[in-house]
């Protein structure tokens, strides 16, 4: 009864819990937040926000001072720039005045260029969309690898008490001639590989947990067990858009945009000018304080550059769009093969937890049968083996499985 006893705690009396956890969810999510990358975000809506005000400033109106002074040919300054009633070719001598410009109607120029820093913008996004994805799935293959280490050194440890009592009890019938020296043998081997497996799971969990305190300076964390992560179902916070597809968009509107610009040049433009000033003296005219006009651009000919760039770019819209397409595809394949191997990880976990329960129940019959003289070493050593195989894959899986979920939850599908 007290044999019996002493394997019901080796195989389940679990590890005391460990200091400064923390989840997989509050990692990331601190970590990102932490990342100089996540403000890139805010800067990049103002700067949009600022490109957007610069384009809209073109039909508010555009006021100058100017001032000029010359002497000898009249009407012969124009490489000064000075424009209005002081750029006049009947001016002699002083001028100074204020100027006003006003476009009136640009006929698609302003709005493609709007459109145009949109797509600037929605690129910069994608940028920033891929950097977060790939982001977090570096931070999760380290958390989830410290966190797998964590739990297999627990199912060792467990695994190493019961070979213990194993290579005890067998040590101690080898003295009294019911087992044979190589039975003792047989049994330290196998507690010497567990115990060589845990040594090196401690050094990887000190390297895994070292990591994760560079992305955290000044905070002592530590990986929850993978039973804690696999419970865990939201992470809201680190949603992302696919980066290839809203590259893939943001290409497309961006190519469509310098289309419409391009076709916008060719159209008129419709403007008004004022300005008022002083003028010292005038010549052939008589003298006025200010002048107005209202006026209309039409571009006849230009050798067709502005036709042939829309015409390019009308072909590049095309291609860009097939490539939106297919990366809208290839993300729902990709989603539909996400959801495939979670269900098929799903059904493996299960199919491990039974071999792992079974294997525990093989296992303790057979020593209770070994420690009675009624069973033999080979089916004590194969059911222990059947037991860490079936733990080992059960962890694995875990592992896998919460990894796919953590993408298929942060990946947003809203408006695929």
């Amino acid at each position: 009864m007290k044999k019996l006893t002493l394997i019901t705690v080796a195989l389940f009396f679990p590890l005391g819990s460990m200091a400064n956890e923390v989840s997989l969810k509050d990692f990331l999510s601190q970590t990102w937040k932490q990342n100089p990358i996540s403000d890139i975000s805010h800067l990049q809506d103002q700067q949009a926000d600022e490109f957007s005000k610069a384009a809209s400033g073109r039909y508010m109106p555009h006021l100058s001072a100017d001032v000029i002074d010359s002497s000898g040919m009249p009407g012969s300054t124009s490489s000064l720039h000075v424009g209005g009633l002081m750029g006049s070719p009947y001016r002699k001598g002083l001028g100074a005045g204020v100027i006003w410009d006003q476009l009136l109607y640009d006929f698609g120029r302003t709005d493609s260029l709007l459109k145009k820093y949109k797509a600037d913008a929605d690129v910069a996004e994608a940028r920033l969309a891929k950097e977060k994805y790939e982001f977090v799935a570096r931070l999760s293959s380290l958390y989830l690898g410290c966190a797998h280490d964590r739990a297999q050194i627990s199912s060792d440890n467990h695994l190493i008490q019961l070979g213990e009592l194993i290579a005890r009890e067998t040590s101690k019938m080898t003295d009294t001639g019911q087992k044979t020296i190589v039975d003792r043998s047989l049994t330290k081997i196998d507690l010497d590989d567990l115990k060589l497996e845990l040594f090196d799971l401690k050094e990887s969990l000190a390297r895994n947990n070292s990591e994760m305190k560079l992305y955290n300076p000044g905070q002592d964390l530590l990986c929850s067990e993978l039973s804690e992560a696999l419970a865990q179902d939201s992470y809201s916070d680190l949603k992302v858009k696919p980066p290839e597809v809203l590259l893939a968009r943001a290409s497309h509107n961006s190519a469509q945009a310098l289309m419409e610009s391009a076709s916008a040049e060719q159209k008129p433009l419709l403007s008004a000018t004022g300005s008022y000033g002083y003028l010292q003296d005038d010549r052939l005219v008589s003298k006025e304080d200010y002048s107005v006009g209202v006026g209309l651009t039409f571009p006849f000919y230009n050798g067709g550059e502005d036709r042939h760039k829309e015409a390019a770019y009308h072909l590049l819209a095309q291609a860009q769009d097939k490539e939106l397409q297919f990366a809208m595809t290839e993300f729902k394949v990709h989603i539909d093969k996400l959801d495939s191997r979670i269900a098929q990880l799903k059904s493996d976990l299960r199919s491990f937890e039974t071999q792992s329960n079974d294997a525990e129940k093989t296992m303790k019959v057979a020593l209770n049968r070994y420690l009675h003289l009624q069973g033999n070493l080979v089916d004590v050593r194969e059911s222990f083996k059947r037991l860490r195989s079936a733990e080992a894959g059960r962890l694995k899986v875990t592992e896998d499985l919460v990894s796919a979920s953590l993408e298929r939850s942060i990946l947003d599908t809203s408006g695929m």
